[in-house]
């Protein structure tokens, strides 16, 4: 079920990236006073995941991770992010997880600072070779009701792409913010 949800994500994610670079500063008006803007957002965080505990007793056989970071935003946004979440290792050596982040803006795709939270799932995969690191693409969502300043009422999603080499983690966010004023 993973390969073909990979497999699907991909097929949807090439597209929407070709269609999200050739128009970055491209807003639709969408009625009500909302406007629909492409995102396309870095994140890095040169120090990596800080565990915070394992929990090898929710499921025989499993060691649930929970752990938190932060990091630096670029791109369509700049700010900062928080982060924290939860995952294990798979059979196949791969990495399923689930974060809830916390990005703070001081410059926005809706146009001044805020903040808002999102939800982000993923699977990352072992490179060839392993030196390389780990990388995966996943999903992004706005939790309805989390957002403040310019993105109170916000509503959003997209996909993520991470590479984790060594100890750091590097991303890029790719979707659509609607803003309301």
């Amino acid at each position: 079920m993973w390969r073909f949800y990979r497999r699907s994500i991909c097929v949807l994610a090439a597209p929407l990236a070709v269609a999200l670079a050739g128009a970055p500063d491209a807003a639709v008006a969408t009625g009500n006073g909302t406007k629909l803007r492409p995102v396309d957002v870095t994140f890095v965080d040169e120090t990596g995941v800080q565990i915070d505990r394992t929990d090898c007793d929710l499921q025989p056989g499993v060691c649930e991770i929970y752990y938190h970071g932060s990091g630096v935003i670029s791109g369509d946004a700049t700010g900062t992010a928080t982060y924290e979440g939860h995952g294990h290792y798979d059979p196949d050596g791969s990495f399923s997880y689930a974060n809830v982040v916390h990005p703070d803006e001081t410059e926005s795709v809706c146009g001044g600072p805020g903040t808002f939270e999102f939800n982000e799932d993923n699977v990352l995969s072992p490179l060839d070779p392993p030196e390389l690191g780990r990388a995966g693409i996943g999903s992004w969502e706005i939790v309805r009701g989390s957002g403040t300043g310019a993105f109170k009422r916000a509503t959003g999603s997209g996909f993520i792409v991470v590479i984790q080499p060594e100890a750091s983690i590097r991303a890029r966010f790719l979707g659509a913010i609607k803003c309301r004023r």
